[in-house]
C-alpha cells in the first residue's frame, strides 16, 4: 500500500501527518518523492499554501499517471473562513478537471476550520484549562470541551476563525502544569500517540470534530485492510 498526501502547509501539517501515520501504519516508509514509492511507502508534499495547493494537484496527478503504484491520494486542505461543504466541493472540482489513473483513490480531507480546530479536542487537557484565568476569554467565548471545536468562529479580538482556534489552543497549552508551548513549527505533545488517541476517542465518544473522524474512519479502514 503506497499513500501520497498533499498538505496546504509546510510547517505543522507536515509534522503532525508524518506522526500520525507512523503511528497509525507502523509498517509503511516515509519516502520523500512519489518516484520512490514501490511498496508500503508514504509520501508526504507540501502544497505551500491556497492557490498553491491547486497547481501541486494538477502536478501529482500527472506523477501518479507514470508511477502506478500510488494507490491512495489524500488532499488536506484548511476550510478557513469557508463553509465546509463549499471547501470540498472546491476541490472535488479542481479534482475533476483531471484523468485520474484508475488504481488511484482519492480521499479530500478538509480540516474544517484550521489543524488547531481538531487539536482543541483534547477534552482532558481542555478541562483541566478551564479555571486557569488566561483562558477565560476563550472558554467564555466557546467551551471547546462542552461544544464541537468546529463549530466555533471568531473571537471578536482576532483577525479571523484560524487566528482564534491558534490563540485558543496556545492558551490551553499554557495553561497545562508543566506550561506546555505550541508552535506551528514545534507542535509539542500533539505528535505523540496519548494526543492522537483522546482524539480518537473524542471523535468516538461524541458528535464532535466530523472532519477528523472522517479521517480517522477512513484511516482504520485502510489499516484493517493490509
Amino acid at each position: 500500500m503506497n499513500l501520497c498526501f498533499l498538505v496546504e502547509g509546510e510547517l505543522t501539517e507536515k509534522y503532525v501527518y508524518r506522526s500520525w501515520i507512523k503511528h497509525t501504519f507502523p509498517a509503511l516508509s516515509e519516502v520523500f518523492t512519489t518516484g520512490a514509492m514501490i511498496a508500503d511507502t508514504y509520501c508526504i508534499i507540501a502544497g505551500n499554501g491556497n492557490p498553491q495547493y491547486k497547481k501541486r494537484i494538477a502536478e501529482l496527478i500527472a506523477d501518479f499517471q507514470t508511477y502506478p503504484a500510488i494507490d491512495h491520494f489524500f488532499i488536506c486542505v484548511d476550510a478557513e473562513s469557508k463553509a465546509y461543504a463549499e471547501a470540498v466541493k472546491e476541490i472535488e472540482d479542481e479534482v475533476a478537471k483531471h484523468v485520474l489513473p484508475p488504481q488511484l483513490k482519492t480521499h479530500i480531507i478538509v480540516q474544517n476550520g484550521c489543524i488547531e480546530t481538531w487539536f482543541l479536542g483534547h477534552t482532558v487537557m481542555m478541562r483541566q484549562a478551564r479555571g486557569v484565568s488566561g483562558m477565560s476569554k476563550y472558554v467564555k467565548f466557546f467551551d471547546v470541551s462542552e461544544n464541537d471545536p468546529e463549530d466555533m468562529g471568531a473571537h471578536p479580538d482576532d483577525r479571523n476563525r484560524a487566528h482564534t482556534h491558534q490563540e485558543y489552543l496556545k492558551e490551553m497549552f499554557l495553561s497545562q502544569t508543566p506550561r506546555l508551548r505550541y508552535r506551528k513549527k514545534s507542535p509539542g505533545p500533539i505528535l505523540e500517540k496519548p494526543y492522537l488517541d483522546a482524539l480518537r476517542e473524542r471523535c468516538s465518544t461524541t458528535t464532535h470534530l466530523p472532519s477528523l473522524r472522517k479521517l480517522f474512519t477512513t484511516w482504520d479502514a485502510l489499516a484493517a485492510a493490509q
